[in-house]
């Protein structure tokens, strides 16, 4: 299975994480609302469990040598 076999789920949780984001929503936090809100409409593990949150490498500092 994968995203363009069934891109439903991932056009929801994605419109929702950019929707509560512009809302205000901290990333981590718009990405958990994002999930619940998918998981309520696509109960599938398969629909909603695959997408994972990585802090991006912007947030670490790098010390020049």
């Amino acid at each position: 299975m994968c995203i363009r076999d069934r891109p439903e789920p991932a056009t929801h949780f994605f419109g929702e994480v950019h929707q509560r984001i512009a809302r205000g929503s901290a990333p981590l936090e718009a990405f958990r609302g994002a999930q619940f809100a998918t998981r309520a409409c696509c109960p599938d593990y398969r629909d909603w469990g695959a997408f994972t949150f990585l802090q991006g490498w912007h947030h670490t500092t790098l010390e020049a040598t």
